[in-house]
């Protein structure tokens, strides 16, 4: 039905948005491991988690990641607008109630330090923070694709993930290239049908 990472609601959809994007973090071998953000560090009192972006990725595009994608990616996933049912993902970060209500329009608790640097604040400890980082909803998209495709974006997405959109015969096929790019090393296969 789409391969926005905001409406990823099932195993299907959350392993395309797996393909196609990438998110501060990511499962590898069961594990939580480096993906956008190459380290991070969590402050003691469990609350403020900074995120350092890797230098060299880009979108599909070829444009840089800047840690203001990171941003918007989250910012629109709680805006009212966007219909996401997966805003849960994001509840604990400061402001993120507040912005799922329609009552302020940028997330108090995240901070853009610098270009590859990114503050995020949460209302309380949660230890399992990181593994919500690493669900598809908190994949990162590319503001001007958002903005040119409208809601066309769900069906001819771009990401900075290891494989690039090709096509989708609805009911049939989505065909996938490899992103020979992919900070992450490219896929073995030149290509994959889904």
């Amino acid at each position: 039905a789409s391969m926005d990472p905001i409406q990823a609601v099932d195993v299907y959809r959350g392993r395309m948005v797996v393909y196609l994007f990438d998110g501060l973090v990511q499962y590898r071998k069961g594990e939580l491991a480096p993906n956008l953000a190459e380290r991070w560090e969590v402050s003691e009192d469990g609350r403020t988690y900074t995120f350092h972006l890797r230098d060299e990725v880009t979108f599909h595009n070829g444009r840089k990641l800047t840690a203001e994608d990171v941003r918007y990616s989250f910012e629109r996933a709680l805006l009212p607008e966007s219909r996401s049912p997966l805003t849960w993902v994001f509840d604990f970060i400061d402001g993120a109630g507040a912005m799922a209500a329609g009552e302020a329009d940028r997330l108090a608790g995240f901070e853009v330090l610098d270009p590859r640097t990114v503050r995020i604040t949460l209302t309380q400890p949660y230890a399992p923070f990181l593994s919500l980082m690493a669900m598809p909803a908190a994949h990162v998209v590319p503001r001007e694709e958002i903005e040119r495709k409208g809601p066309g974006f769900s069906e001819a997405p771009v990401g900075t993930g290891p494989w690039v959109f090709e096509s989708w015969a609805h009911d049939d096929v989505i065909r996938l290239t490899a992103n020979l790019r992919h900070h992450g090393g490219r896929p073995q296969a030149e290509g994959m049908e889904s």
